[in-house]
């Protein structure tokens, strides 16, 4: 979630550096302040991909991992009844 929200919110800071960046165009937008804005935008930008990217690779690598790893070492125990029996069924790998 965490990957998917860092993306998210650097998309839409990058909307907004887009939005400063055409008004910064204009012959009479220059303004330090929006410069500083537009750059704050930027580097919010760009640390946001970075942090989505890196959250939604390391899941995937962490759940592939998780998964491979289940798969090979399940183990069950499992009882078992019957008229006149019981008992206990083990299944294991590891």
């Amino acid at each position: 979630m965490l990957g998917i929200a860092s993306l998210a919110t650097a998309v839409v800071l990058n909307l907004k550096a887009n939005s400063l960046a055409d008004e910064l165009n204009t012959p009479t937008g220059y303004d330090r302040g929006k410069l500083s804005q537009h750059s704050n935008y930027q580097t919010g930008t760009w640390v946001g991909y970075g942090v989505g990217a890196t959250c939604l690779v390391g899941g995937a690598i962490l759940y592939h991992l998780g998964y491979s790893s289940q798969k090979a070492r399940a183990v069950a125990l499992l009882p078992l009844l019957a008229p006149d029996q019981t008992g206990v069924a083990f299944r294991g790998g590891f």
